[in-house]
């Protein structure tokens, strides 16, 4: 038979241990919610998105972290090496397209030249 002690304790706390292990179960729930949200495709989204709006010569890794935290609004520290990887994988991809850009853009300078060359040699004789 329990004490009145006890029964003061069973009060106070819900009446049974019951409730209070669905509350923990709740916010162990919610911070594995927390943990898998955003997913890596939303993260690399926003990535994508942030690096098409930096300023690469003054933003650094901890400044686009923060961008992407305020943007999901949730603490992002637990996940910081997989998305330094997400943004060092979309800087190599930006810088690569750039080169493609710039070598399209010499081969066609080079191929103007060649029909310029092509059209004064034809006019001499």
């Amino acid at each position: 038979m329990p004490t009145s002690k006890q029964s003061v304790a069973k009060e106070r706390t819900g009446g049974s241990s019951g409730k209070k292990a669905a509350a923990v179960n709740a916010k162990k729930d919610k911070k594995i919610a927390e943990k898998i949200k955003p997913s890596d495709d939303e993260l690399k989204n926003a990535v994508c998105e942030i690096l098409k709006e930096v300023d690469f010569n003054t933003a650094t890794f901890t400044d686009i972290l923060k961008l992407l935290a305020k943007k999901f609004d949730v603490d992002l520290a637990p996940r910081k090496a997989g998305i330094k990887l997400m943004i060092q994988e979309e800087l190599t991809k930006l810088a690569d397209a750039e080169d493609d850009e710039e070598e399209e853009e010499e081969e066609e300078e080079e191929a103007a030249e060649g029909e310029e060359d092509g059209k004064r040699k034809a006019v001499k004789v």
